[in-house]
């Protein structure tokens, strides 16, 4: 962008903030930038009085063009707020002054749109590969959670490109938003666009009697997290948007999908930017199965972290097709590593590796370690996490570091026993404040937390005590010999429990291991401890940032078939051997010692300290 543009911008917004609170600033200073657009560019327009306020100018100006751009009365309505004409005229006169082309004003509207920093806006780079993924000819558009409207604004830049055009419907439940969105699509020559305010869920916008609306292509990039609507409107709801189920009130990205799929044409096509959790969240599973039973879902794929400006957490695109190429089948694309750093906390995607994302979806093509096409019969428990399917082959091991596992290597685990046949396999206490009390000196039940297991050892005498009421604690109760696997977070946390006195609780964090045949709990452990059993542990865990370990997918783990005598065997021998190593290793580590006296010695300081354990 324009350095020049930049800094004028800069310096506009710092004498506008001295008069204008938060983000009115920057609305302000966007209109501002259409008056301008208007005056110079823009010949339908009236040439406007230099009598006239600043408010009856803008009223002028949206009066002249709005018959044509009716989304532009959402704009003019946020507008006409407190709008101070003495505090804001320098910057007036010196916006109408200053000499920027027709494109550097919109690059000036962009870059205050970025400034602004909203956590909702879509992020250019995933505007780009969603719409190339859509890859839209002509029809209907619609974004029913439009923000400032960027992904409107991607589309229309591709159609315009292929000599195309699409006509757009969209809704925006923050009116500045919309305002922001209905100046941009003007500046950006968008005419045939449909702007309304309002709640999509509660209230959408655009209707044909009892059902909605359909459309050939839809692209949304919604919030996440729960919902709070009146659950009857929901169960109850009048255009039948919930039929493959109504979702959790933790997910209401499935709200959201649910009106998404209800508002596309028998040949539509819909991309929807989606959370990791939506993709494997327990409270979801039902619905997931009847959608995928349906047949609805074309691709998935998972993008790196840090391609927003305020969080690091990666999301996730669902393409929805109801012309799919390949029926019962879905492309599953492991995109986290497809990006360019440009700095420590962000990334983004830039042509090249959003050509290569969208040759993969195009062609189908399974790359490995990258995508897989997976029969919809084939699925895990119903999850559409692409990790899930599209496994790496390296891992970073702490004593070994980075590690490649070898698939001819991996192929016979296939015969082996599964840790389900091995052993019980248990979860931890949900432990709380309404049920767990602190009482370190004389509570009934120590409770095992993360911070307790250090270096594969669990430390007796750190755990805190609890007098716990009105829980059931039997199913909780570890044993020595049960091995502990940490269910969350993204470091794998292992341990056996030993002997011990008083009762002792595996906590939430947990899941407990406890062997019931002729396998010998160190084995298991060591076994776990390899490379090949991190790595069968991490291609279990599911989400990104905070990463769960599920009792069902830990049970499934193989594990190498071997007699009880062949563990003992190979076991005592390995700790004969390592105790040789120790041993070993301490000897060298006291001679380091004596050569580093001897040296202090010969450099006339050895008298100047001595060695407490002397």
């Amino acid at each position: 962008m324009n350095g020049k543009v930049k800094r004028f911008n800069h310096l506009m917004l710092n004498e506008l903030r001295g008069y204008v609170k938060g983000d009115y600033a920057v609305f302000l200073l966007i209109n501002l930038y259409l008056l301008k657009f208007v005056r110079e560019y823009d010949a339908t327009v009236d040439l406007l009085t230099s009598n006239l306020t600043i408010k009856e100018q803008l009223v002028h100006v949206y009066s002249q063009i709005s018959p044509n751009n009716p989304a532009l009365e959402s704009a003019l309505s946020f507008s006409d707020k407190a709008i101070k004409e003495g505090d804001i005229a320098s910057v007036a006169k010196s916006v109408n002054e200053v000499p920027f082309s027709e494109e550097e004003i919109r690059s000036a509207i962009e870059n205050l749109v970025a400034l602004q920093g909203d956590d909702s806006s879509t992020p250019e780079s995933i505007n780009r590969l969603g719409i190339r993924l859509l890859s839209p000819i002509s029809g209907s558009f619609y974004d029913g959670s439009a923000g400032v409207h960027g992904t409107v604004i991607t589309a229309n830049d591709y159609v315009t490109k292929r000599n195309s055009s699409l006509e757009f419907y969209t809704q925006e439940l923050s009116p500045a938003s919309a305002a922001i969105g209905a100046i941009r699509a003007f500046i950006h020559g968008i005419k045939d666009i449909h702007i309304t305010i309002g709640d999509t869920i509660t209230e959408p916008s655009f209707v044909e009697g009892n059902s909605l609306k359909q459309f050939d292509y839809i692209m949304m990039n919604f919030p996440s997290g729960a919902w709070k609507y009146d659950k009857k409107l929901i169960d109850y709801d009048i255009y039948s948007r919930f039929e493959y189920g109504v979702p959790s009130k933790s997910s209401i990205e499935w709200l959201f999908i649910s009106h998404i799929l209800k508002s596309l044409k028998p040949e539509g096509k819909a991309v929807a930017i989606v959370s990791s959790s939506a993709l494997f969240a327990s409270n979801t599973k039902t619905l997931r199965r009847n959608l995928i039973k349906d047949d609805l879902i074309e691709a998935v794929i998972s993008l790196p972290e840090k391609l927003y400006t305020n969080t690091s957490i990666p999301v996730n695109l669902i393409i929805f097709n109801r012309d799919k190429p390949i029926k019962q089948k879905i492309l599953f694309i492991n995109a986290e590593d497809i990006y360019t750093s440009k700095s420590r906390s962000q990334n983004v995607l830039k042509d090249p590796q959003i050509d290569k994302i969208v040759d993969l979806y195009e062609n189908k093509d399974q790359l490995d370690e990258v995508s897989k096409l997976v029969s919809i019969y084939d699925l895990s428990d119903n999850l559409l996490l692409p990790s899930k399917y599209v496994a790496k082959k390296e891992i970073e091991v702490e004593e070994f570091g980075k590690i490649k596992m070898l698939t001819e290597g991996m192929e016979k685990l296939s015969d082996w026993p599964k840790i389900k046949d091995i052993a019980l396999v248990y979860r931890g206490i949900n432990s709380n404040s309404s049920n767990c009390k602190l009482n370190q000196k004389s509570g009934e039940y120590a409770i095992i937390k993360l911070a307790d297991v250090q270096n594969n050892q669990l430390q007796l005498d750190n755990i805190i005590r609890y007098d716990i009421e009105n829980a059931k604690t039997e199913n909780y109760i570890a044993q020595p010999g049960d091995i502990l696997v940490s269910s969350r977070g993204s470091a794998i946390k292992l341990c056996i429990i030993p002997e011990h006195e008083g009762l002792l609780l595996v906590s939430q964090n947990f899941l407990g291991i406890r062997p019931i045949g002729s396998y010998s709990s160190e084995f298991i452990m060591e076994y776990l401890l390899s490379p090949l059993g991190q790595y069968l542990i991490a291609n279990e865990q599911l989400g990104s940032t905070t990463t769960v370990l599920n009792i069902k997918d830990l049970q499934e783990i193989q594990i190498v078939n071997m007699p009880r005598l062949k563990q003992e065997e190979i076991l005592n021998n390995f700790k004969e051997q390592l105790k040789v190593v120790e041993d070993e290793i301490m000897r060298l580590e006291n001679e380091k010692k004596q050569l580093k006296l001897k040296l202090y010695e010969e450099m006339g300081i050895k008298d100047t300290f001595k060695l407490t354990e002397d």
